[in-house]
């Protein structure tokens, strides 16, 4: 097993959160793309965000690694998508793509 750890900066505001896997490839995919949503469901406070699933995708010969994400605000519940490739290792593409899919959903509902 292994534990994968996430901390994000938000506003002035670092939250880390912490997921336990198996030690596959996918597993750890999950694991991670889990960790950073519950890190950004956090820092949002006014909002939730919940991840529908992760997956590494082959595409243009590259791999890459692609969520799908509910955002939660009030009554309105919208599936946000994100990608990011896979570079330098699968998990930190899962957070980038975490990232990616929750970016400007996020900043729409920052308080200004």
């Amino acid at each position: 097993r292994v534990t994968i750890r996430v901390s994000l900066s938000f506003l002035g505001h670092t939250e880390t959160a912490e997921e336990e896997s198996s030690d596959t490839p996918r597993s750890k995919v999950d694991a991670a793309a889990r960790a950073a949503v519950s890190v950004l469901d956090q820092l949002l406070s006014d909002h939730s965000v919940a991840l529908e699933g992760a997956r590494i995708v082959e595409a243009f010969d590259r791999e890459f690694v692609m969520v799908a994400v509910q955002g939660l605000g009030g009554r309105e519940a919208l599936l946000l998508i994100g990608t990011a490739e896979i570079k330098e290792s699968a998990e930190r593409a899962a957070v980038f793509a975490v990232l990616d899919a929750t970016n400007r959903w996020a900043e729409a509902r920052r308080p200004t």
